[in-house]
């Protein structure tokens, strides 16, 4: 419930209107100024180029993956398929997310880096193949995983994902340099600001669209 509330208030929606304690709000001007992007530059669609080999968490597991983001000046969609194999040939399963996101204040310690907010409104789970599916049973949500599933599993634990009880979203860094997008290095908790990553994945995604 704590971590609920947290979120909550990040986006206002613990406050009457006109009094959200949302993330751009609580900037200064010299902080305003300083920003290395804003919600226009981050508008457009964003894509894996090839099979990207990266570790996505601190604890330094190489995942293969394919990324899709696409961003408004509201809300985000993203998705990760992730594969068995270096070269992205044999599909196991993909992760969709979709939300509102607020970006925060400069991490220039980082780059051209901004801490950003995100609530899950929307996480749905394929299963790409039946090795995926085997990935799957036991430890993503109550299903009976088969082949070409597509299930809602916002309500549940799902891999390294919270049930959304317990997580609405995630305590973000996301770093934009010219059409190259890419986000923090996953830390055990994100959904605590404590938990915020401290590093910017190695292998960005690039700009396909505006």
């Amino acid at each position: 419930m704590r971590r609920l509330l947290q979120m909550l208030v990040v986006f206002g929606l613990l406050f009457p209107c006109g009094q959200s304690a949302n993330a751009q709000s609580i900037l200064t001007a010299a902080e305003r100024a300083a920003l290395p992007f804003n919600e226009q530059d981050l508008v457009g669609t964003f894509s894996s180029r090839s099979c990207d080999n990266l570790a996505l968490a601190e604890d330094g597991q190489i995942s293969n993956i394919r990324r899709f983001y696409n961003w408004d000046r509201t809300t985000y969609a993203v998705s990760y398929t992730f594969f068995a194999d270096d070269s992205c040939a044999h599909p196991l399963f993909t992760f969709f997310f979709a939300g509102p996101y607020e970006l925060g204040r400069a991490r220039p310690d980082l780059g051209r880096v901004r801490e950003v907010q995100i609530v899950f409104d929307t996480v749905t789970m394929r299963a790409d193949s039946e090795a995926g599916a085997a990935v799957l049973r036991g430890a993503c949500g109550p299903f009976d995983w088969r082949a070409g599933m597509i299930r809602d599993v916002g309500p549940h634990s799902c891999l390294i994902k919270a049930p959304r009880s317990e997580c609405i979203g995630d305590n973000e860094l996301l770093m934009l340099d010219g059409d190259r997008l890419a986000p923090g290095v996953r830390t055990m908790n994100m959904c605590e600001p404590a938990g915020r990553p401290r590093a910017i994945q190695t292998a960005p995604a690039f700009r396909v669209s505006r």
